[in-house]
Order: structure tokens, then sequence, then C-alpha cells
């Protein structure tokens, strides 16, 4: 089996006992202006997370969203106000509508419009409200009670009210018409409360009461002779936990639980022998005349809280059957409870009678812890025991019931005893067999399980004379090779086959040494690469073939080195985490540098069997799911003492169990014990502002929708100057958050808000944007939300106005192009014309010129053939000639050869033939000679 590390182990459940660290309930005053808000009677949260809070004492309804207070008051002036100065009780719907009950009447208020509703008694009207309003409730059928003179259920299509009424001698009836609270239990049935609190003229007054499906009710009043009925019919406060227990507080010493099926009520009165039994604070009779149960509230943690007019409050902690009393000390400086409510948060607001209202954070869930005498440092198993190594006290050996059965520390005279004189053991590794390899101040040792006895490896370390002599981790690889850092004095890699031994030390001469010489961790990779952290800055991996290293994030110190089971590479930093990404070969920063977990030092890093991450500092422990970067950060809520913890020593069992190291002992937890149920911050634009003038939803306005529901806005060229107003919806400490804003095109990097939670955009170029608000709680919890955001040009530069443009310029020049078609056309015709005259008058002298040609040519031709004839004649004259002369001669040739013949001279007749021939001859050639001279001139 390959062995990565020496932080696993311990096959057993550790059952020991937690020490529990002492949390103390903070009580936050919630002011305006630096002033409390004064008497607030009522509370409640409407959907988008507003507070709202109806301010008796300011004769206001306030709406609180954790940064700014606004108030909403009566004007005479303004019909459409508040409808009155004495504000008893205030309501959200699902709908986020605000109900708001006062002595004048009730009002409806809508916020995303800012439209009011009045509803009012009037005597002429059955149907109208029967008079002022002490409480109101929407039901899970959607149906309106309003507590009045009576019960009233309101219409809101027709806004009428059903009234229901005490009818003397109808015992099916309400036991009284003044009404003080109104519950809805889990089963869907309507319980009313009645009679006033300070009434003490009429006891007999008031009762419980349940609304039966035909809608009678069923009364529950004090009987003198039933232990088990109310003690008081002055009922104050109706609860239904989420036990399903049904609490309900009176006057008196009136806290009780009820049996709704046998109509029993359990009474849980004071017993000042008994101060931490279950019951409301014992009331101081010089503070207030009146008794009377306010409130019965469960907070997120399962505890009872009970309110009381005049003796504080009352915390119960259902598991632990204990009463915490809280008056005028334990951090709450009043001494009643008016009012409590439990935000979606979790958080508990309490208002009080001392015109005070007070947010309260109720988490708090303490890590069971085992003190140690000796501040513990390093933790191995071995399926049969817990091995815990020490500062000063040596090595501890605890069994599976967590009971500490052995301690081993340095004996001078006992040569086999654990070979540290400090009795301080840094780190351990445990593989299998008898051999726990441990690294102390000393140098590395062995301690064999077996015999129960320590040894010094027998190898020689270069010490520096300087530095502080620890190994605070020890690897043991996948070959068997045994890796120990020693800080302050570089790396030694041990080889037990061979018993060979080398050390890497830092050498400012060669770059490829280790960074430093004070590394403190060391870590295989699943792919054998060994790699090493420097404390002062850097990482180093290790190049077996050269015995060289790589360096990354030079600079930043390394506190821990950690392969998750995916194979990512984890880097603890101071401050930050890093990841190591293989393709680019390097690390980088895992947080937002927005992200409160970007600004802490993380100096231990473990896997959950869910594949979290688990790390911490000396102050926090961090859980952080790498896939959505979900953060959550454990503080002092869980017990963990500031400053408090181990530098190194994380451990994880085998059973998936947590050991967490402090100064003194070890937190042991399951990641699921430490679930955390809070939810990503919701993040809401409260207001919005155009050119400084705030905006809601409306037929003319820009927003379609509630300004906290808007996630687009698309405005004109001319409001480009917006501002916008934003908060988290999370109580818890909202002092606490911190935000960040962007907006994508006009911003390059997010800007942190301080002070007034707004921000504000002037002269936004036209175009699309997207603007973005992060918020970041102390404990890692963040939200975003994104808004985009379309400024459109004016008319003229629009698309439809480009458009309407280019229809212009081509109908400018479509007529343009018409005139001249038509110009051009008149001006052809015209044209036309001119050449058709012209043509004809060209054609007659055309035909004339033709004619005149003819002669012309007629008249050349004949004097051509003059010319030639009389060239033919002057060219052939001379051949004639020739021929015209030759004959002659023939002619008086042939008469003389006749003469001769005549006197028979033969042979003189024959010569002259003779010369006759060769005239012959003459004649025929000058002849030829005329032919071709005829031929070639007529060609």
């Amino acid at each position: 089996m390959k062995i990565r590390s020496a932080r696993y182990g311990l096959y057993f459940l550790l059952n020991i006992i937690g020490i529990a660290h002492a949390q103390d309930i903070k009580f936050n005053l919630i002011e305006s202006h630096r002033k409390p808000l004064g008497k607030i009677r009522n509370i409640t949260q409407d959907p988008q997370g507003y507070m709202w809070f109806s301010g008796e004492g300011k004769n206001c309804i306030y709406r609180y969203d954790g940064i700014r207070t606004i108030a909403f008051r009566h004007d005479e002036t303004n019909a459409n106000s508040l409808g009155g100065n004495f504000i008893a009780s205030v309501y959200a719907d699902n709908q986020g509508i605000i109900w708001i009950g006062m002595h004048e009447g009730l009002d409806r208020f809508d916020p995303a419009t800012g439209v009011y509703k009045h509803f009012r008694h009037d005597p002429t009207d059955p149907g109208s409200l029967s008079g002022g309003v002490n409480s109101i409730i929407k039901d899970s059928q959607g149906r309106l009670w309003v507590g009045t003179d009576g019960l009233d259920m309101l219409d809101e299509k027709t806004g009428k009210f059903v009234h229901y009424k005490n009818e003397p001698g109808n015992p099916r009836s309400l036991s009284s018409n003044i009404i003080w609270t109104i519950y809805e239990d889990r089963q869907g049935v309507i319980w009313i409360g009645t009679n006033y609190p300070w009434d003490n003229k009429s006891p007999e007054e008031g009762g419980l009461n349940r609304m039966e499906p035909d809608g009678t009710f069923t009364r529950f009043k004090h009987d003198p002779n039933d232990p088990h009925s109310l003690i008081n019919n002055k009922v104050g406060s109706i609860f239904e936990d989420s036990r399903g227990v049904f609490w309900v507080g009176t006057g008196g010493d009136g806290l009780h639980t009820m049996d709704r099926k046998t109509g029993k009520f359990e009474r849980h009165t004071y017993d000042p022998t008994k101060p931490d039994k279950l019951s409301r604070p014992p009331r101081k009779k010089e503070s207030f005349d009146i008794e009377l149960v306010t409130f019965i509230q469960e907070d997120v943690m399962g505890t009872i809280w009970v309110g009381t007019i005049g003796a504080g409050l009352n915390r119960y902690d259902t598991l632990a059957k204990k009463i915490t009393h809280y008056e005028s000390s334990n951090g709450f400086p009043d001494a009643s409870g008016w009012n409590a409510f439990q935000s979606r948060d979790g958080e508990l607001w309490i208002s009080t009678q001392e015109n005070n209202l007070y947010r309260v954070d109720p988490f708090f869930k303490n890590m069971k812890s085992t003190p140690v005498s000796s501040t513990p440092w390093c933790f191995v198993d071995d399926m049969e025991n817990l091995w815990v190594g020490t500062e000063g006290g040596g090595l501890l050996q605890y069994d599976q019931q967590g009971t500490l059965r052995k301690q081993f520390r340095h004996d001078p005279s006992d040569p086999h005893s654990f070979f540290d004189s400090s009795n301080w053991i840094i780190s351990m590794f445990y593989d299998a067999g008898d051999t726990v390899w441990i690294g102390t101040a000393a140098g590395p040792g062995i301690f064999n399980k077996a015999t129960q006895q320590f040894s010094k490896l027998p190898i020689t370390v270069k010490y520096d004379p300087n530095t502080w002599r620890n190994a605070p981790d020890v690897l043991k690889d996948s070959h068997g090779t045994l890796w120990f850092v020693l800080n302050g004095n570089g790396l030694l890699r041990y080889n037990p086959r061979d018993y060979t031994t080398k050390q890497y030390l830092h050498d400012e001469k060669d770059s490829t040494s280790l960074s430093s010489n004070r590394v403190v961790s060391v870590y295989e990779d699943k792919t054998g690469a060994i790699w090493v952290g420097d404390i002062l800055g850097g990482v180093n991996r290790l190049d077996k073939a050269s015995d060289s290293f790589r360096h990354y994030l030079k600079g930043i110190p390394c506190s821990k080195l950690f392969e998750d089971s995916g194979g990512s590479l984890w880097m603890g930093g101071n401050p930050g985490l890093y990841l190591y990404n293989h393709k680019e070969d390097k690390f980088s920063p895992f947080f937002e540098p927005e992200s409160p977990a970007s600004l802490l030092q993380i100096i231990e890093i473990l896997e959950d069997d869910q594949t979290n991450l688990w790390m911490h500092n000396r102050s926090v422990l961090i859980k952080l799911d790498p896939a959505t970067k979900e953060t959550h950060i454990y503080s002092e809520k869980f017990g963990i003492v500031e400053n408090n913890l181990v530098p190194i020593g994380f451990y994880k069992n085998r059973k998936g169990m947590f050991f967490l190291n402090h100064q003194k002992g070890f937190y042991t937890f399951y990641p699921e014990d430490l679930a955390a149920k809070i939810q990503p911050l919701k993040i809401i634009i409260t207001d919005f502002f155009i050119n400084q003038l705030p905006v809601t939803s409306g037929n003319d306005s820009p927003l379609e929708k509630p300004v906290e529901e808007i996630d687009r806005l698309e405005l004109s060229y001319n409001q480009n100057n917006i501002s916008f107003n934003f908060a988290a919806m999370d109580y818890r400490s909202p002092e606490t958050i911190k935000y960040f804003t962007r907006l994508d095109g006009y911003d390059s990097t997010w800007r942190e808000v301080k002070g007034e939670k707004n921000v504000s955009y002037f002269s936004l170029p036209i175009g699309s944007l997207l603007f973005r608000v992060r918020a970041y709680q102390s404990d890692g919890t963040m939200g975003e939300k994104a808004i985009a955001i379309v400024i459109n040009p004016p008319w003229w530069q629009t698309g439809r106005a480009y458009a309407a443009y280019l229809l212009l310029f081509g109908g400018v020049v479509w007529g343009v192009s018409k005139f001249r078609e038509r110009n051009l056309k008149k001006q052809n015709k015209l044209l036309e014309d001119k050449v058709a005259l012209r043509t004809e008058a060209l054609n007659k002298s055309l035909n004339d010129l033709k004619s005149t040609q003819a002669q012309l040519i007629q008249s050349e031709k004949m004097a051509s053939l003059g010319e030639l004839t009389a060239g033919i004649a002057h060219e052939i004259q001379n051949p004639l000639n020739f021929v015209n002369n030759f004959a002659e001669v023939n002619k008086e040739l042939i008469d003389e050869m006749e003469a001769e013949l005549k006197k028979g001279n033969v042979e003189a007749a024959q010569a002259v033939a003779k010369d006759v021939r060769e005239n012959e001859e003459k004649i025929l050639h000058h002849g030829k000679r005329a032919d071709g001279i005829v031929k070639g001139m007529l060609q």
C-alpha cells in the first residue's frame, strides 16, 4: 500500500468528555443615527429579507436592511402616507405587502409602489373594520386575520371584513373581544389569545380560544379547581416549537405547555430552590405591577427564550435542561423582553420595554476538547491506540475509550527511554508493524511499540548552530524512503534498507539547490514527485534524476503541501491557498482576492470523506468545497480560542474523525458535526437613482418590477447617471460584511465599498454593461448580485433613425435620379429629333453624294480608262511598231525570195527564207510583250 504522509490513523471512536468553552450571548443594540429606535411593539420580515419594526414610541414603522433604517410616518398633508400615529403591529405577508395595525385601524402598504390603502371602522358599514388593531397574521390559506374589537377576517377582493365576536350566553363564541395575539399552528389551527395584560380589574376576562372548522371556538380558561388549566386568563403569547411542543404564556407565573389533544396544560412555575428548572423568570415586585409572559420563541439552536415585562429573559437549553437568566447582566442591560422574532438567517430579535431592540446571534457549538497537560503536536494510530506527541510531555498513549494509559518521557538512567531531553515530539509517522518514526529537536528517531523503547537514528546531520532544531514533518515515500524536514537545516533523505542518508541544503552558488534551509513540509504526489515547502518563501520540486530542485512561488512563505483525492496539489501559504496547474506547471491563488479567506494564513490542510478541504491557521478552522468555492470559517462560535491552534499536527483518523490540536489539548470532531446550514448571502438592490432622483416601479418607470427584483435595466441616453444602494440580507453580523462592486465594460477591477453601501456611475457610455456587487461575511459566506444594464442611444442615433436616414438618403437619391432620368429623356427626345432631322438631311446628302460619287466614279473610270488606253497605247506602241516594221520587211523579203526562185537561185531563196523566219520570231516576241503590258495595266 502506498503511504503518503504521517497524517492518518486511529481506527476507533475516541470517547472523550469535551470541555465547553463558555460562550457569552451578545445582545447587539440596533440603532439609527447612533440612537435606539425606541419602543418596538412588533417585528416581521418580508420576502425580500427586509426587517420591519412597528415603532410604537416613534409613531412609525421602520424598514431595516442591516445598514440603513428608513422610517415611514403619518403625514397629515398626504393621504398616501401611513394612516395614523399609534402603531401597534406590523406584519409582512408572502407577497411582500406590509400590513400595519394601529389605533386608527388597518393599513395595507405596497413597498414596491409606495401606495397605501386604509381600512377604517365605519358605523354605517357592517363590513368595515371593527376598530383599532393589536395583532395581524395571514394564515396558510391566505386569509388575513386581524385582532381588533373582536376577530376580523378580511376578504381582500371585496375589502370587506367578516366579524367574530364574543356573544354573551354562547360558549362557542370568543371568550373575549379584546384580541391580543393570533397564532396558526402547523396543523393550520387558528389560536386566539385575549385580554389586555395590564387589565387587573377583571381577572375572569380573557382566555385562550381555538377556532374550529365550523367557525365556532373552544375556550381554555383558568379553573381554580383544575391544576391543568391556565394559571391566568391574560394570554400574552402562543408558540409551537420545532419539536411540536405547544407553549402558552399568560399573566402571573404563566409559562405553560399544552397537550392539544386533551386540552390539558402543564404549568412551569418558578421554584427558587431549583432556579435552573424550566420556568419564566422570577418577578421583581419593584419593577412592574404587571406580570406577563410576553413572548415564547425558539432560536436556531433549538433553545427556548421566554420574555417577561419586568423580569428579564430566560433562555432554556432543551438538551441540557438548564435555564440561563438575563436581566441587567450577562450582556443584557434591560429588565424586560417585549417581543421576539427569528429571521431567516437564524438571528433572534428581541425588543424591550426599555425602548430598545436587540439582535442576537444564538448560533454557537463547542467542539469537544481533550485537555492535555503539555501541548500536543502530532498524532498517529495503530488500530488500537492513539499516540500523541507533545511539547515537553513526551509521548502519550490513549486507549479506545480515550483513557490515558501511559506517558513516555526522557529518563537519563534509561538508555531506551525517549532520547530527547526536551521531551518534545514534533512529528510522527506510522506505516505498519511496530515502528513509529518520530521527528524531534534532537533529530529523527524510532519508537518500537512492542518493546516500548526509543532509539535515535544513527545518522549524521549538519546542524546550523544558529537555528532552532526541529523536524516538523516526516514522510515515507512510495519506495520506502524516509524524508525528514529539518526546519533550519534543510531536508534529510534516509534509506532504511541500507541506512544511507543525504542532506539537502541551500547553496548560494547553486540555483538548483533548496530555496532555503527553512523547509517545513515534504510531500510525495501521485506521480512520485517530491515537493518541499519553504517557510521563507516558495515551493521546491525535486528532480530525482539530477538531485536538483525546481522553484515555484518565490517569496511566498509555504506552510503546507497537500494533494487531494482528485490529484490536485495545494499549497497553504502566508497568506492564502494556492493550486498547482499541471499543464502550465505553476501555482495560482485559489481564492478571489476580495474573499476573507484570501487574507488568512493556511498552515495545515486535510480532506474529509466528502472531498471537502479542511484548513486552519492559529485562530480559525476553514472548510472549503473546491468544486463550488463555498467556504465556511469556524472561530469562537465553535469554542476555538483565538491564536491558540498549533501550527502542525492536524490529523484525520480512519473513521473520518478530525483531531485539531491547540495549546491546552486537542479538539475532536466529525465534519458532519460542524455542518453549518448557512445559505449564501442574498444581496438586493434597496434603492435605485437616476440623475440623483429615486426611482420606483410603475407605468412610466424604467423599473418593470420592484427594485429588489431587478436583474436588467434598460435606460435612455440621458439616464446614464445612476446610483445603487444595496445590502446583503444577513443580520448575523452586518457590520463585518465587506462589499465590492464592478461594472463590466466600465471598471477594470473590483472596488471595495467602504462607508455607505452605495455606488454611483456618471456619463455611462451607450451600449451594454453588467453591474455586479459581491458581499463577503466574516465567516466566508458570500453572495453576488448582477444586473445587466443597457444604455440606449438618443433617437437620432438609433438603428431606426439610421434606417430612416438610409431611406431618406435613398429617397433623395431616387428623386434626383428620377429628375435626371426625366431630364435625360427630354434631352434625348430633342436629341433624337435633331438626329432624325440631321439623319434625313444626311441621308439626302448621302444620296446626292452617292449619285455624285457614282458620276465621279464613272468619270474617274472613264478618265482612268482613257489614261489606261493611252498608257496601253503608249506602252504597246513600240512593240507594235516593231511588229509592223518586221512585217513590212518580211513582205519585202517574201517578194525578194519569189524573185530569186523565179531565177532559180535556190540558195539565195533559202537565205532569204531564213531571214523571214528570224523576223517572224521577233514579231512573235514583241506580240507577247504587248499582250503582257495590256494585262498588267488592266490588273
